[in-house]
């Protein structure tokens, strides 16, 4: 009969020792998975700044593309009305040319009187 009674103590110590084993692995596991959750949050959080800095620049590149526009159109009207004014200029020297002075002489422009410069007639659009 002793050799059962070994056998049973043995069997218990042998399920004790398992019984541990698993323990200690299931405290592994379970600090493991506490781990992950841990990394998990920190890409969420990540994650969260990264999405509201992606929309922070894409409206500074909306406010810029719309400043970018803003100032194309103002180039452009800058720039009709800079040829607006040329062809008036021309205009207005082809009526100042037809006068003469009572002695005979050119107007100033032609004369080429300090203060004043001859700017090079542009055609007029047809």
């Amino acid at each position: 009969m002793r050799s059962s009674s070994a056998a049973c103590s043995s069997s218990r110590k042998a399920r004790r020792r398992d019984r541990a084993y698993y323990e200690a692995e299931m405290t592994r596991q379970m600090a493991g998975a506490g781990q992950v959750a841990a990394i998990m949050a920190e890409i969420r959080a990540a994650s969260r700044e990264q999405s509201a800095g992606v929309d922070q620049l894409s409206r500074s590149l909306v406010a810029i593309d719309e400043s970018t526009r803003r100032d194309a159109d103002l180039a452009g009207h800058s720039l009709a009305s800079t040829a607006e004014l040329e062809r008036q200029a021309v205009g207005l020297g082809r009526l100042v040319a037809a006068f003469r002075l009572p002695n005979g002489a050119a107007p100033a422009l032609e004369q080429g009187r300090p203060g004043l410069r001859r700017v090079p007639a542009l055609p007029l659009p047809a």
